[in-house]
C-alpha cells in the first residue's frame, strides 16, 4: 500500500519510515517515524512521494548535463589507456633507477654530493609521472561513468519518471523506485499545520550510482 516503503529514511533516528492509514477517509495517509519517541513530525505521503519524483527529475535534469553529452569515443578511450600504460612503464623505470643509485652510493661510485643531486632529480621525476597518472587515471574513470550514464543511468531514470504515473499499484510504483534510489533522507521539525505548510520539509535523495562516485 505504501509506493515508498522501504525508501525514506527518518532524517532525525536514521530507521526506515512507514505509513500511517486512517481508517477516517476525510484523512490522508501519513508518513510517520515508526520511532514515537523520534520527534521528527510526519507528513502526507503524498507530498513526500510527490517530492521525491521532483527530486528525482530535478537529478536527472542535473546528472544529464554532466554526463549526457556526447558518446565517449572508443579512439580517445584508447589513446588515454596507451598513455597510461606508457607512464606506468616510465615510472617503474624511474623507480628502479632511484633503486640503482643507492647501490652506487655504497658502492663508492657516487659521491654524497652526486648522490643526492641525482637522488633528486629522480625523485621530482617520480612525483610528475604520479602526478600525471592520477590525471589520466580520473580522465579514464570519467569516461567510462560517462558511458555507462548514457548506456544504463540516464536511460533507466528516465523510464522510472515517465512510468510511474501509469503504474497500476503501489508495488509497481515502489520497484520503479527501488529501480533508480537507493534511499531518500527525510526530515521535517516544524508543523506546518501551524504556519499552513504541509509540504515544508528537507529531502535528501541518494540515486543509485556506481560504488566509485559520489555524485548525488
Amino acid at each position: 500500500m505504501n509506493p515508498l516503503a522501504g525508501l525514506i529514511v527518518c532524517g532525525v533516528c536514521g530507521r526506515k519510515m512507514v505509513r500511517r492509514p486512517y481508517t477516517n477517509c476525510n484523512y490522508p495517509d501519513t508518513l510517520m517515524c515508526a520511532v514515537t519517541s523520534c520527534n521528527n513530525i510526519s507528513s502526507q505521503l503524498d507530498y513526500v512521494e510527490e517530492r521525491v519524483l521532483q527530486s528525482l527529475q530535478q537529478w536527472l535534469n542535473n546528472y544529464k548535463l554532466t554526463y549526457g553529452k556526447q558518446p565517449v569515443a572508443a579512439s580517445q578511450m584508447s589513446i588515454k589507456k596507451k598513455a597510461l600504460k606508457n607512464t606506468q612503464t616510465e615510472l617503474k623505470a624511474l623507480e628502479k633507477q632511484r633503486d640503482n643509485i643507492y647501490d652506487l652510493l655504497e658502492k663508492g661510485v657516487y659521491t654524497t654530493d652526486v648522490f643526492l643531486e641525482r637522488s633528486q632529480s629522480i625523485n621530482d621525476k617520480i612525483c610528475e609521472l604520479q602526478a600525471s597518472l592520477s590525471k589520466i587515471n580520473a580522465e579514464i574513470e570519467r569516461e567510462a561513468l560517462t558511458e555507462q550514464s548514457q548506456k544504463t543511468i540516464i536511460p533507466k531514470a528516465e523510464h522510472v519518471l515517465s512510468e510511474y504515473k501509469k503504474a497500476k499499484t503501489a508495488a509497481e510504483k515502489n520497484d520503479l523506485l527501488k529501480s533508480v534510489i537507493e534511499k531518500a533522507v527525510y526530515t521535517k521539525t516544524v508543523n506546518g499545520r501551524w504556519h499552513n505548510k504541509p509540504d515544508e520539509f528537507e529531502l535528501m535523495l541518494y540515486p543509485k550510482l556506481p560504488t566509485n562516485n559520489t555524485n548525488r
